[in-house]
C-alpha cells in the first residue's frame, strides 16, 4: 500500500448524546482529520436525537442489525454483540481500507492525532490490547459458538 493514501473510518460507538460525550467525539474528530473520516456510530433505538444531527453520524437500531440476518448471541449489544454495528457500517460503507472502533467508555488523555500518527505506517489487519488463548480464558463464550 505504499504511495497510496489509505481511506480510514474512525467509529465512535455510543448511545450517549450528552454534551460531555459529544465533546469527546469532537476531540477525536479533530485529531483524525488528517487520517480519515470520523463517525458517531450511534445506537438510535429511541430515535435520532437532534443533538447529534450536526455531527457526521451513522445510526443503527436493533432492527437494522437484525436485517443483516446474522445470529446475535442475545438481545442486547453489551455484552457479546458490539461487533454488529461495526459490521453494519462496513456493509453500508465498504470504501474504507481500515475501520477503527473507539467505544464511548474509552478515554485517551493524549492527543488523538499523536496516537493515530504512531500507527500511520502499520498495515496490520487487527490491532488489539486484550488477546488471550483458550487455556487462559476457557470460559469465554465465543470459544463455544
Amino acid at each position: 500500500m505504499s504511495g497510496k493514501k489509505m481511506k480510514q473510518a474512525f467509529l465512535y460507538l455510543t448511545i450517549d448524546d450528552s454534551p460531555q460525550n459529544l465533546e469527546v467525539f469532537t476531540e477525536l474528530s479533530k485529531g483524525v482529520e488528517e487520517f480519515g473520516d470520523a463517525y458517531l456510530l450511534f445506537h438510535a433505538e429511541q430515535g435520532v436525537p437532534d443533538t447529534i444531527k450536526d455531527y457526521k453520524n451513522y445510526t443503527f437500531t436493533y432492527e437494522t442489525l437484525h436485517a443483516m440476518n446474522y445470529k446475535m448471541v442475545n438481545d442486547t449489544l453489551v455484552p457479546y454483540n458490539v461487533h454488529f454495528p461495526i459490521l453494519r457500517f462496513w456493509h453500508d460503507n465498504p470504501q474504507y481500507d481500515y475501520y477503527w472502533v473507539i467505544e464511548d467508555d474509552v478515554r485517551f488523555n493524549g492527543d488523538w492525532h499523536d496516537f493515530f500518527d504512531a500507527y500511520k505506517d502499520v498495515h496490520s489487519d487487527l490491532l488489539a490490547c486484550h488477546i488471550r488463548r483458550f487455556k487462559e480464558e476457557p470460559d469465554w463464550l465465543f470459544w463455544l459458538l
